[in-house]
């Protein structure tokens, strides 16, 4: 197939290729690097301004709550001030000796007459009215002369705490625009006719200081009362409905409207026209806003609310302040306006600049257009003019060299083709030589599975042998060893000293031989997949105390000390003793070979939370192990000293015999050694988890 299209055929392609979407409608370049220039600078000017706006209209409007909570601390200063004011006559009159006496002995005209200058001496603007009662609570004297001398008041909260003693000042309400009292049904209905008050109330007890006798022209009504004992008291109130000096005082400090609230009503304000505002959220108990404050956007004003308190804490009155945002609001519109016109502004001139800049930019890439239709129309030798040193430039020049490679690469490809047709051939003839190769590799493939079986067999008689020839050595030498034994202990009669060591000698080669052929048993259990595993569970601390008692003879032939520890609390572990015992015997016995006379040999045992195992260790102070044969000891018949008439005898199989019965147990089995410091070998021992039952009491290996 030829693979290089002629002029004609790809001149047809690439005007198939524009008529694929005739009814799409282009949009240019340029209107579409314009229009994105245009939203980014739209974007970029207009979230920092609407951040701003939000920013700027929050500001004012903190600065503005900030300073009506200082108003309306002033305010509550200035009500404080009034409340003190006010106890302070009470208790200026109340501490009168004239007073005191007076009241002791219910002096009346007199009383009333010294009563009086106290009214002449106060300002008319801190005092509405004054009540002096005896200890009894009856009336005794009355500014304004109201009431009828005589009426009892001791229901009255404040005279009842100023007749136990007590100096307080209190915001109070009042029916009827004056004090509540036990008086006649004429008088509680002129009174009940009026509209309630709200009060600044103080009261203040008279007590008897030393002893007072009455005046010699005067005649008591009672008895003298004892020294220190509270003779009446002195009630002073302070009439806030009719206030305009206090609240003239806090609007004047803090340039805002005040208006007080009682119940449902406004009583008293600074501004007439706000007399009937109504306040809902007072009335229903909703929250007025944080500190105190609340905003009217839609009447351009904010608010700051004072609750005023009675002695029992409750809310008796509410004072309002007021102030006028419109300022804020007007300023904050100039403020958007300007923002406005700027954002305006910036996208007139950003879309100017986008216009000159998307132009620069289109031109060379109108060029670059034409220049790729005519290379894709097959002219590869066509050459595209753009003018400057900028990235399009660059890019030109990659279209001008793209041209003339692809030139290249199209002579290139033609000779490529007739090299392609004669791999092919070769290809072939290869492929006929890759099959006749692949028969003969099946054949060697067919002798090698019969080589493998063969050696299977004959591995499998090995073995058989293996087993055989140690089943059969070993009865007769464990008869022999027992004989040598008998002769040894003098069963049979005395036996020369000379005659002993070569039994003695005897004795030790032949347990090598009997070792050896355990150990040789024991690789072919392993190997023919023989080897049970019969579980059961074992206390390990128990075995290591057994140690001392197998190689107690081996240890005292060179003076060894052998010491073995344990953790108090090791759990049973699910295991085959037998076969422990067997890596505790190997491991202990390399240890008594390799340690030199007065040698030390610890084996240890200790719980391993992490690893949910024990780990046993079985250090000495023998010759140790050079570092570069570390990593061989486990290997079957591997010895570190391979020399003929090595000093310790041995198969070299112990090793690799405890690590395979370890790794059986599901355990791993490791070494740390320094030449002529000692060794350790470490070897680990899953434990069942709780709750877990044990394994089968066999398992094949």
């Amino acid at each position: 197939m030829d693979i290089i299209l002629s002029g004609h055929s790809r001149e047809g392609m690439f005007q198939r290729m524009k008529k694929d979407a005739p009814g799409r409608r282009r949009v240019r370049l340029g209107a579409r690097l314009a229009a994105a220039f245009i939203a980014v600078v739209a974007a970029s000017v207009s979230v920092p301004s609407v951040y701003a706006l939000i920013f700027l209209f929050n500001r004012v409007y903190d600065e503005a709550t900030l300073k009506m909570k200082s108003d309306v601390e002033i305010a509550s200063l200035l009500f404080e001030q009034k409340k003190r004011t006010v106890l302070k006559f009470a208790t200026t009159a109340a501490g009168d000796s004239l007073v005191e006496k007076m009241t002791a002995f219910r002096l009346g005209e007199p009383l009333e007459v010294r009563m009086r200058d106290f009214v002449k001496g106060a300002a008319v603007e801190d005092i509405s009215e004054v009540l002096l009662v005896d200890r009894d609570g009856i009336v005794l004297y009355r500014y304004p002369d109201v009431l009828v001398k005589g009426d009892s008041m001791a229901a009255d909260p404040i005279v009842s705490q100023a007749l136990r003693g007590r100096e307080i000042a209190a915001f109070s309400v009042a029916e009827g625009g004056g004090v509540k009292h036990e008086a006649g049904a004429a008088a509680e209905e002129e009174i009940g006719a009026r509209e309630p008050s709200l009060l600044v109330r103080a009261g203040a007890p008279v007590i008897l200081h030393g002893e007072q006798a009455p005046p010699v022209s005067m005649k008591p009504a009672v008895p003298a009362p004892s020294p220190g004992e509270v003779v009446g008291a002195v009630c002073a109130s302070y009439l806030v409905n009719t206030d305009r000096a206090l609240l003239g005082e806090v609007r004047d400090r803090t340039h805002s409207a005040a208006i007080v609230y009682l119940n449902d009503r406004v009583i008293n304000t600074t501004e007439k026209e706000w007399r009937d505002v109504p306040l809902p959220e007072l009335l229903e108990g909703k929250p007025l806003g944080a500190y105190g404050v609340r905003r009217y956007p839609k009447r351009g004003e904010i608010g700051g609310f004072l609750p005023l308190k009675d002695f029992l804490g409750n809310t008796a009155g509410v004072v309002e302040l007021r102030a006028s945002t419109r300022k804020i609001q007007r300023d904050w519109r100039k403020a958007a306006y300007g923002i406005l016109l700027f954002f305006l502004i910036g996208l007139g001139v950003s879309a100017v600049m986008g216009v000159i800049i998307t132009r620069r930019i289109t031109l060379p890439i109108r060029k670059l257009k034409e220049g790729a239709e005519e290379i894709g129309a097959g002219n590869l030798l066509y050459r595209i003019d753009v003018p400057g040193d900028d990235e399009i430039t660059e890019l030109a020049r990659s279209f001008n060299e793209m041209g003339a490679r692809l030139h290249l690469y199209m002579e290139q490809m033609r000779l490529s083709k007739i090299q392609v047709e004669d791999y092919s051939t070769r290809l072939r003839e290869a492929h006929v030589s890759l099959e006749r190769y692949s028969r003969q590799l099946e054949k060697v493939n067919r002798q090698l599975l019969d080589s493998n079986i063969k050696l299977q067999k004959a591995h499998e008689i090995k073995d058989t042998f293996l087993s055989t020839v140690s089943h059969e050595l070993k009865t007769p030498l464990t008869t022999i060893i027992g004989y040598i034994s008998m002769i040894l202990k003098g069963t049979m009669g005395n036996v020369p000293p000379d005659v002993t060591e070569s039994l003695e000698v005897v004795r030790r080669r032949s347990e090598n031989l009997r070792d050896l052929i355990n150990d040789l048993l024991s690789i072919s259990r392993i190997d023919s997949g023989k080897l049970e595993l019969r579980r059961r569970y074992v206390d390990i601390a128990k075995e290591l105390r057994g140690l001392e008692e197998v190689f107690a003879e081996r240890l005292s032939e060179k003076n060894l000390t052998l010491e073995t520890t344990a953790d108090g609390m090791l759990p049973l572990v699910n295991v085959d003793g037998d076969r422990i015992n067997q890596v505790l015997f190997n491991l202990v016995g390399n240890s008594v070979k390799f340690t030199p006379e007065n040698g030390r040999i610890t084996v240890s045992a200790s719980c391993q939370p992490e690893s949910n195992s024990i780990l046993i260790s079985v250090s000495d102070t023998g010759i140790g192990i050079p570092r570069s044969e570390i990593g061989h000891i486990f290997e079957r018949f591997y010895q570190v000293d391979r020399r003929d008439g090595r000093r310790f005898p041995g198969t070299g199989l112990g090793l690799a015999i405890a690590k395979e019965l370890v790794e059986l147990h599901g355990g791993g089995i490791w070494v740390e050694s320094e030449e002529k410091k000692g060794s350790t070998f470490y070897f680990t021992i899953p434990v069942s988890r709780p709750g877990v039952p044990p394994e089968p009491s066999e398992r094949k290996a």
